[in-house]
């Protein structure tokens, strides 16, 4: 056996060696398939040379070295395809192939199939038969450039993509393959050119000695930087198996590399259908995902999930949170995305069960506290009935019925604060002034002390001061029902700075108020503690359930944070988070007293008939001509006829809801384009948006929450009519707002 061929079943050997491993990681993997077919063909190359080396006679030899031209005609060119196949970010069409193997194929069928006829012969040398190319004349020229052409525009690809890539990890791979080329294109070259000069008139050519050297960098980069992903070992494909979310392995482009059998259950993809897939084509709305998919790879840890919807095989919409993160190499260069795919259906199958169970709650705590005053209202009234001729007993009554319906208000206003009503009316509010009154009324007559420290640089919360008030009164009062032997409440308030730690351990994105309320009472057992917020819910024998949901919903309503923290037998610590204020406020106190009469004409609208009769008699006992109407259609019809008649109404009072017909706010609008000048004031008793809080927004000049007495709903109408255009008033217990003030 000549050297020749030795050296080239070596090459084979080497090449077969790696086309084993890369086989062996998967040749469904794009890359893996890319190379997978040069490195059998340059075996086959290399096997056909050690033939051709020590063939018999020229005959064998014509033969084997037409075998070899076959191999390595397809070699050269589909070795610049696994080059495009690297440095491209998109996957390559099978129609570049076309351009790229046909210049090879046009050049080398003649030298393959009819070698005599261009002019190539065999001769015997000292390393075993040679082929003479000295008669083929063009061809053999056009055999030698096209070979270097092809090896040149690999390199050039090669190095645009050392100098474009940032990450460590193709850097390398760059540097391997591209160096690894140029040293077997230098060998080649020298022995082509130096072999005639020593020994004989024509040369051996054996190009795949040299393109072992190419291989070798190929291979050096496949084992030691990934260029090619491997499969998960054994191990983790059977944690993967068994973990009932979809694990999905991501090359940077967002294709699936791998995936669990999880696939079949929740997508009804069998795993290695999902394989090649873009996993933007299993979403619902791509671009969420891709832009997902994006930030995954930006993050080496989980962070924040993203909730989107895929589609299932037969059609099916399925709910999910996608979160990811890149998978590093040795060196910390980014290889990947593990993306993990949650189903959200039983979540959100269990969250429907516990709403369903909270509103439960909810409704037998209303039914039960309302039952309780609606009996002493009833009472109270059919004892009047009774005493209709005792003038003194009778009053007495009625007042005992009045204050139940306080409190019913009361209930109503609480309920309320974590509806979707109840909107608190923010400004610029010293939470130092609110704790000290809040808590100094709650801990009077107690054996609890409250302790208090508040600095003085504390900054102004954007707050609404009444319903953090109720916020620092239903705190301080479970803190002190938990300490019935006596000990310190302690309210500490502090500023957060923009960029400082929040409740949750992470930068806040603006200014705080912080407010903490501890004590060292019998604290919440820790199966309680996800409940506690929740309304009607209480561990307390007479407690009502509403005290820590009313705190949860005002805190959340403000755009601000809470979080509680107990142990049992240790007390419990409430914080919360407010926004610091960018504003200052421009209210100013109302003063309580009676205002006159005056005459004027009200247009009242409400649903209700018994609130439309009794607001019709309130105002007609001030002395006000009124009239009132159901509904908006009537309304306007109503206000037609005033206009036309010439006795237009002064004030309209509309109801801000109409069950099937239009609210108080549109009617206002329709109202306006008639009578620019009308007056209005916006009343319910539950409002929907923050039309109750925000209601100069909605072109009203008055707010008057139900249910309302005759003396709030006096200084609303009297404060409204007598007071300028661009005033806000409000019933007698909250303030005057008064925009325009500096």
């Amino acid at each position: 056996m000549s050297l020749l061929a030795f050296l080239s079943l070596v090459t084979a050997a080497f090449c077969g060696v790696v086309a084993a491993t890369v086989a062996s990681h998967g040749l469904e993997k794009r890359l893996n398939r890319d190379f997978f077919v040069p490195l059998v063909l340059l075996m086959g190359f290399s096997l056909a040379q050690a033939a051709f080396f020590d063939a018999g006679g020229p005959e064998h030899a014509r033969l084997w070295h037409s075998v070899g031209a076959a191999c390595w005609a397809l070699v050269v060119p589909l070795q610049l395809w696994v080059v495009l196949g690297l440095t491209r970010s998109r996957p390559l069409s099978m129609l570049w192939l076309v351009p790229l193997m046909l210049p090879a194929i046009v050049i080398s069928t003649p030298l393959v199939v009819f070698p005599e006829q261009v002019g190539v012969n065999v001769v015997r040398t000292s390393l075993g038969w040679s082929r003479d190319f000295s008669g083929a004349g063009a061809w053999a020229w056009a055999v030698q450039v096209g070979v270097v052409g092809y090896v040149l525009a690999s390199l050039g690809l090669l190095v645009r993509w050392f100098r474009v890539v940032s990450s460590r990890r193709e850097r390398r791979q760059a540097q391997w393959i591209l160096g690894s080329g140029i040293l077997a294109l230098g060998g080649a070259a020298l022995f082509v050119t130096g072999f005639p000069l020593v020994t004989a008139p024509v040369a051996p050519q054996a190009p795949n000695l040299f393109a072992t050297i190419w291989v070798a960098g190929y291979a050096v980069a496949i084992r030691r930087h990934r260029l090619i992903a491997v499969t998960s070992s054994q191990a983790v494909g059977a944690i993967l198996a068994g973990i009932q979310d979809l694990v999905l392995l991501l090359d940077e482009q967002g294709r699936i590399l791998e995936a669990n059998p999880r696939s079949m259950g929740l997508l009804g993809f069998e795993a290695g259908a999902l394989v090649n897939l873009s996993i933007e084509s299993l979403a619902k709305e791509p671009e969420v995902v891709q832009e997902s998919v994006a930030a995954f790879l930006e993050r080496t840890e989980p962070g924040s999930g993203v909730e989107t919807v895929l589609v299932a095989r037969e059609g099916g919409e399925v709910p999910v949170l996608i979160n990811g993160a890149a998978v590093l190499d040795r060196e910390g260069d980014r290889v990947g995305i593990v993306v993990v795919v949650q189903d959200l259906r039983p979540m959100r199958e269990s969250l429907k069960a516990e709403r369903i169970e909270s509103i439960g709650t909810l409704a037998g705590g209303i039914a039960h506290d309302f039952n309780n005053l609606l009996t002493a209202i009833s009472g109270f009234i059919s004892l009047a009935a009774l005493d209709a001729g005792d003038r003194e007993r009778v009053a007495q009554r009625l007042v005992e019925a009045s204050r139940a319906c306080g409190r019913a208000q009361g209930l109503t206003r609480q309920l309320l604060t974590f509806s979707r009503g109840g909107a608190p009316i923010r400004r610029a509010t010293s939470l130092a002034e609110v704790i000290r009154e809040s808590a100094s009324f709650v801990g009077s007559g107690s054996n609890v002390r409250i302790q208090v420290e508040t600095p003085r640089d504390l900054w102004l919360a954007d707050a609404d001061a009444g319903q953090m008030g109720q916020v620092v009164h239903n705190l301080v009062l479970n803190a002190v029902q938990a300490m019935t032997g006596g000990g310190v409440v302690r309210l500490t308030a502090s500023n957060v700075r923009k960029g400082e730690p929040g409740l949750d351990g992470r930068p806040v994105a603006g200014d705080k108020v912080r407010l903490a309320v501890a004590d060292d009472g019998v604290g919440i057992p820790s199966d309680c503690l996800p409940r506690v917020f929740d309304p009607f819910f209480t561990t307390k024998r007479n407690g009502t359930g509403l005290g820590l949901a009313t705190v949860y919903s005002i805190v959340r309503r403000h755009g601000g944070e809470i979080t509680i923290e107990s142990q049992v037998g240790q007390g419990t610590v409430v914080r919360m988070d407010l926004p610091r204020s960018k504003r200052r406020t421009g209210e100013l106190p109302c003063q309580e007293r009676p205002l006159p009469a005056t005459s004027g004409r009200i247009l009242v609208m409400d649903d209700q008939e018994g609130v439309r009769h009794v607001a019709e008699e309130m105002l007609d006992r001030l002395g006000y001509e009124v009239v009132s109407c159901p509904d908006g259609e009537t309304a306007l019809d109503i206000h037609c006829e005033a206009l036309a008649e010439g006795r237009p109404f002064d004030l309209a009072i509309l109801d801000l809801t109409v069950p099937g017909g239009m609210g108080g706010a549109e009617v206002l609008g329709r109202l306006r384009d008639r009578q620019s000048d009308l007056r209005a004031v916006v009343s319910s008793g539950y409002a929907p948006d923050t039309v109750m809080a925000d209601y100069r927004k909605c072109g009203f000049d008055g707010v008057l929450p139900k249910p309302y007495s005759m003396e709030r709903l006096q200084g609303v109408v009297e404060r409204v009519i007598r007071a300028p255009r661009g005033a806000a008033v409000t019933t007698g217990e909250y303030p005057v707002r008064i925009p325009e003030a500096p």
